[in-house]
């Protein structure tokens, strides 16, 4: 069977004052994806390296703020700006990744979580409404699924009194997004940024629904192989700052 593969090399640059102090740095990935059908392969990896850059304003904002508030006294903590994915889940069918947007410095501090999941035979990003089945109720069962997930997490993550409302409120515009949710190799995913729905010190809260629960909710087609996980061999070498998932394709159901 054909081969599938994302690579995704860390690179860093750095920003000094004159006296050699860093005062600001910028983290990013390069994305190198190996696909059966290059084109498909050449339009994901278009479309993934534009929203890694989607907040290019901000990362110039940083950089100015950081140059304008050092003043060459110590401490000097150096401002940054991160922006980073790492694959959740990959076969012939789809790619899913999710990963952090961490910024420090001046009013745009704070991490705020990212996502984005491709169909591999059309290139296309997935909304979440997109791999649900055309059953009326399957978007209700779904999000029955995600609260009944957290119900027992209240007092953990210190959930807002109406988290439940808050969730509910936004679901059927979650169902037209292509962030907020993601498939890892045991299930479908949800995340929640701080001051979603619990206060920064909850940090981003992560809930999985696994497939076994979702047969008559996702589309059979966006079910994964009849082995759960798929990864032959994964790498991740701080030596390189590289990321990387080799899948063989294991049969569908």
């Amino acid at each position: 069977a054909p081969m599938v593969s994302i690579s995704l090399p860390i690179l860093s640059e750095t920003f000094t004052a004159d006296n050699a102090t860093t005062i600001f740095t910028h983290t990013f990935q390069d994305v190198v994806l190996d696909l059966p059908d290059a084109e498909i392969a050449k339009t994901v990896t278009l479309d993934l390296l534009k929203r890694m850059d989607v907040n290019a304003s901000v990362l110039g904002d940083i950089r100015t703020n950081a140059y304008q508030d050092y003043t060459g006294q110590d401490p000097w903590i150096p401002y940054y700006y991160k922006v980073l994915y790492s694959p959740q889940r990959i076969d012939q069918t789809i790619l899913s990744l999710y990963g952090e947007e961490d910024a420090y410095g001046s009013s745009y501090s704070g991490t705020t979580g990212i996502s984005v999941t491709y169909n591999l035979l059309t290139g296309k990003a997935l909304k979440l409404g997109d791999v649900l089945t055309e059953e009326g109720a399957a978007s209700e069962k779904l999000l029955q699924a995600l609260l009944d997930a957290l119900s027992g997490k209240k007092e953990e993550y210190m959930l807002f009194d109406d988290y439940a409302d808050i969730i509910s409120g936004r679901f059927q515009t979650d169902l037209q997004q292509e962030s907020h949710w993601f498939f890892s190799t045991e299930g479908l995913c949800f995340f929640f940024s701080p001051y979603d729905i619990a206060p920064y010190v909850s940090g981003t809260i992560l809930v999985e629904i696994p497939y076994p629960q979702l047969q008559d909710i996702l589309r059979s087609d966006y079910l994964p192989a009849e082995l759960p996980a798929a990864i032959s061999r994964a790498d991740a070498s701080m030596n390189n700052f590289s990321l990387m998932l080799m899948i063989e394709y294991a049969g569908r159901r």
